[in-house]
């Protein structure tokens, strides 16, 4: 306790140190899944004897959550009456002068979007300005589609994001070998840089180490591979995956995109890493992402404006006997799963999803997912919604995201029959 006291009057919180408080979080995590395991693995244990485990695993993954390295509060610094106040510089940023061009009544002349526009015209943020300062203004040459899809954009964003897209495009003007047409697709490129939030360099960067990354996997070539195995459902995995499928298409959104929803609550992520192997489980769902892209790219050239991304619905309610067994189990092995695949997702699919609305969570389920949250990506997390058990919750939101379309009764309501129905049925591999 003085240590903690003497590092508060510090101005220091405890956990300050971003490895202490991942060791504090990952040993409260292995208490609690031990707890909970201990519930299962003992046959003799009955339910009075289960209530000291159980209050075990809440208590830790309460501490996994609230154990974070944080910034001391105001009220930690006002018992240290001896700190010195610490001065906060403020740099002024400077105004930029009017030019006469933008005095004047008259607008200047639109340039045309094919051509590089200079440095001192882009209102950007200094340190990303200095990097395109780098560059050599010109052209590029493109093909009609790209040309097409460059007046697209350009309706479909504003002058600033636009100079950027050009300029992350002459940035990767070396990259023309096969596999890098992505490269060279504004659509593309536009998904990347918002993702790098108007980063022209490490937009860049993160697209060539995506482009590299599909091109060692062989990303495109699996993906319609797999398509052309699991259309036919000739092979055994094949037909395997398709007997515990846990993801489908409820239908189109208000932007014309496909809906997707993933059962999480009846999949066995053990059994299907046994069954069919990890890499295949990873490439299965790379395959998932890998069509939602190409369809929002097809949606967005065909409606000819820039589509923010899809939605995606994630159930992780336990539905007793409804459902799958050993939901505890499963939901833990999950944990363990979704950070190994999001990294991968976030980093080589960016502004694909828009929105994912986790619906059915329970207490448990919200202390695991704030207990998992430190592994998973800030974007994922910037994007996930938590909805409780009720429909109530996100039924008005679904069907304003889903004009005109009839929403399963699973989705709209808590009924027996209707829950017992309730598709994909997912399953346990045997």
């Amino acid at each position: 306790s003085r240590a903690v006291s003497a590092r508060v009057c510090q101005g220091r919180h405890p956990f300050e140190e971003a490895w202490a408080a991942t060791m504090a979080r990952i040993l409260a995590i292995l208490v609690g899944s031990g707890a909970i395991a201990w519930t299962f693995l003992d046959k003799r244990m009955n339910n009075a004897q289960a209530v000291f485990p159980w209050t075990l695993a809440v208590f830790a993954f309460v501490f996994a959550f609230v154990a974070r390295p944080r910034s001391p509060s105001l009220k930690d610094r006002e018992i240290c009456e001896d700190d010195p106040p610490v001065p906060v510089p403020v740099v002024p940023r400077p105004v930029p002068a009017r030019s006469e061009a933008e005095d004047s009544d008259e607008m200047p002349p639109k340039p045309s979007p094919r051509e590089m526009p200079k440095p001192k015209d882009l209102n950007v943020e200094e340190e990303v300005a200095d990097e395109v300062k780098k560059e050599d203004p010109g052209t590029f040459t493109c093909t009609e589609e790209e040309d097409n899809e460059w007046t697209i954009v350009e309706k479909s964003v504003d002058p600033t994001e636009m100079r950027l897209a050009l300029w992350l495009r002459q940035r990767l003007r070396d990259m023309t070998g096969p596999g890098t047409d992505m490269a060279r697709q504004p659509l593309e490129l536009l998904r990347f840089l918002r993702a790098c939030r108007g980063d022209v360099p490490e937009a860049a960067e993160m697209l060539r180490r995506s482009i590299s990354w599909r091109g060692d996997r062989g990303i495109e070539e699996k993906h319609k591979s797999w398509t052309a195995e699991l259309d036919a459902g000739s092979t055994p995995r094949a037909k395997k995956v398709l007997e515990h499928a846990v993801h489908a298409i409820l239908g189109r959104d208000r932007l014309g995109l496909p809906v997707y929803i993933f059962r999480w609550s009846v999949f066995d992520i053990d059994g299907a890493e046994k069954t069919l192997g990890s890499e295949v489980v990873c490439q299965i769902i790379l395959s998932i992402h890998e069509q939602v892209a190409n369809e929002l790219r097809r949606q967005a050239l065909e409606s000819g404006s820039v589509l923010p991304g899809a939605l995606f619905i994630w159930d992780i309610g336990d539905y007793g006997k409804l459902g799958v067994p050993n939901w505890h189990k499963r939901m833990l092995a999950l944990v363990r799963f979704l950070p190994r695949i999001s990294s991968h997702i976030e980093a080589n699919y960016p502004e694909v999803v828009r929105k994912i609305m986790v619906i059915r969570s329970s207490h448990m389920t919200k202390l695991l997912y704030r207990a998992a949250s430190p592994f998973l990506p800030e974007g994922t997390l910037r994007k996930c919604r938590l909805y409780g058990w009720y429909a109530k919750e996100w039924r008005h939101e679904l069907e304003s995201e889903m004009p005109g379309v009839s929403i399963p009764g699973w989705l709209r309501c808590e009924r027996k029959e209707d829950l017992a129905n309730a598709t994909p049925k997912g399953g346990i591999y045997v």
